[in-house]
């Protein structure tokens, strides 16, 4: 059974999707702090062309953000009927993402200012374009509005453009999974797919809604789905997280393939590794222990931060550095990263959070509702 906590509502917190989605950040950081090295081509096919590489996929860790959020949305979708219900899902998502991607944004711009000389040391792509982008007064003033890359400011910021577009098309899946099918829904998705692949980046987040689509499929499947890992027999519920992981991890091996087929893998394999992770005992066991469980907490201002920082960082690499040069590099980045990530996490996430809750108050007497309000240690769902 996954490990999970009840709030005051009685609506489920599993501890072990925090875990989750701290290993997915640390996916991405992993892939940018060690492609933010020159590294001897013999190194950099070790690590690339390795299983390593299985931790280094970040497009599919973000997709895999995308399922956990369509799987914890779902959770707070359905928390009541009421017009303002509604209205206070919408409050908390737009206070849960906007004001932790505002700071991210203009601190990644007043870093923009501290430029230096790159030594040899750091990779000419992606590292001149991260230490190069300084964007406008009025192109900063405008990127704020709605989450978004900030005009090259912010790399990270178009995965919660995404983010934010489905938060508010989120009750609208919910209603075609529930009055319909989630079937439907898939279909639907899938057919945003389609689109996405034939008009290029005019559809360009169509293609994403896949990955909520079958975060939902699996909320409104988790009673069958936790029936059967009860009744499985361990060796099958490992083998289905294997094989899961295995199809997760098929985009960074089989190179020339269609970015729709990437997608689908991608979606499918992490589909399977949240159900792995609420259902299989020894996975969940792993993702819930503190340390992980942490880095889970504050995975949205590590992941928001983590490429400004390691900009910064970078200062301190001269010459190539060696395979000790190199760990180090990455492990004091990490370490900055994390305490970065905690203090934002306090200072700004959580007041954040507790805005939204208030105005959630307000809401809910307005409109003659029970008030729906977030809590204050949940990740980006």
């Amino acid at each position: 059974m996954p490990s999970l906590d009840a709030d005051a509502k009685g609506t489920p917190h599993f501890r072990s999707l925090d875990g989750l989605r701290g290993v997915a950040a640390l996916m991405v950081f992993l892939t940018h702090a060690i492609g933010a090295l020159s590294l001897p081509e013999a190194a950099r096919k070790i690590i690339f062309g390795s299983p390593l590489a299985v931790f280094l996929h970040p497009l599919g860790a973000v997709q895999l953000f995308f399922i956990l959020s369509g799987f914890v949305l779902a959770s707070s979708a359905g928390r009541g009927h009421h017009s303002g219900d509604l209205a206070q899902f919408y409050v908390r998502r737009v206070f849960r993402i906007h004001p932790p991607y505002v700071f991210a944004v203009l601190l990644t711009w007043a870093l923009s200012f501290l430029r230096f000389e790159p030594g040899s040391g750091l990779s000419p792509w992606p590292f001149g374009g991260w230490l190069g982008t300084q964007i406008t007064p009025p192109e900063l003033a405008k990127s704020l509005l709605f989450p978004g890359p900030a005009y090259g400011q912010l790399t990270v910021g178009w995965s919660l453009g995404v983010e934010m577009i489905y938060s508010l098309l989120l009750p609208l899946m919910m209603l075609v999974a529930l009055r319909i099918h989630w079937l439907a829904l898939l279909a639907a998705a899938a057919a945003g797919l389609a689109i996405s692949a034939l008009a290029g980046p005019r559809a360009f987040y169509l293609g994403f809604g896949l990955h909520f689509a079958l975060g939902i499929a699996a909320w409104l499947e988790r009673e069958r789905l936790s029936a059967f890992f009860r009744s499985a027999r361990p060796a099958v519920g490992r083998s289905l997280v294997l094989v899961s992981a295995v199809v997760f991890s098929l985009p960074v091996f089989l190179h020339g393939r269609a970015e729709a087929v990437n997608q689908i893998l991608a979606g499918l394999g992490g589909t399977g590794i949240l159900i792995g992770a609420l259902y299989q005992p020894g996975v969940a066991a792993f993702l819930s222990t503190p340390p992980v469980a942490f880095v889970g907490r504050i995975a949205y201002s590590f992941y928001l931060l983590h490429i400004p920082l390691i900009v910064q960082c970078g200062r301190l690499v001269g010459g190539p550095p060696g395979p000790l040069g190199a760990a180090a590099f990455v492990g004091l980045v990490l370490f900055v990263c994390l305490a970065i990530a905690c203090l934002s996490f306090e200072w700004i996430e959580r007041p954040s959070i507790r805005a939204g809750n208030a105005l959630c108050r307000i809401v809910a007497r307005r409109m003659g509702a029970a008030a729906r309000l977030s809590r204050l240690d949940e990740g980006t769902g």
